[in-house]
């Protein structure tokens, strides 16, 4: 039989850890409302590029948009189910035009890129949609989840309306 050893005491406390900042916290509506508060944050600057016709910072800010909902989503969901894969397809799609936008362009490609440019920031609000969607169906019934459905609509809405023109990227 072993014996537990007792430290002396050292007059001192030890202080447990505090958590992550990247861990949750909360329940899982308190999670998803933070995370849409974070992403209102960046779809402001967003909006605001797109207003001020900074093409780059718009661009920028719709990464880091999209950094929050995948971040998310792969703490919540490390399984894609079906609306987890629309989600993924469709920010493929948003990554391929940011990848497209982010090339020199010459002054001859100016409508190939407003083209880009739309696809892109739509395939942005597609991806958001599919994520909210994916994140709604995880609340037990269609009640639980009506706060949340208010909040995330009227983001999408927001958002929707914050890169409804394109930005000429030169």
């Amino acid at each position: 039989m072993s014996k537990l050893m007792q430290l002396p005491h050292s007059g001192t406390r030890v202080r447990p850890e505090a958590p992550k900042d990247d861990e949750p916290k909360g329940d899982y509506e308190d999670q998803l409302i933070g995370l849409l508060a974070r992403m209102d944050h960046v779809r402001e600057g967003l909006a605001s590029a797109v207003g001020a016709r900074r093409p780059a910072l718009a661009v920028n800010r719709a990464v880091e948009l999209m950094k929050h909902l995948t971040a998310f989503a792969s703490i919540h969901f490390p399984f894609a189910g079906p609306e987890v894969r629309e989600a993924l397809a469709r920010v493929t799609e948003f990554q391929g035009g940011v990848d497209l936008l982010r090339e020199p362009s010459r002054p001859d490609e100016e409508e190939a890129r407003k083209a880009v440019s739309r696809r892109c920031f739509n395939s942005l609000c597609d991806a958001v949609l599919a994520y909210f969607t994916a994140f709604t169906n995880r609340f037990p019934t269609s009640r639980a989840a009506r706060g949340w459905v208010e909040v995330a609509a009227t983001f999408a809405a927001d958002l929707k309306r914050s890169v409804r023109d394109p930005i000429p990227l030169g």
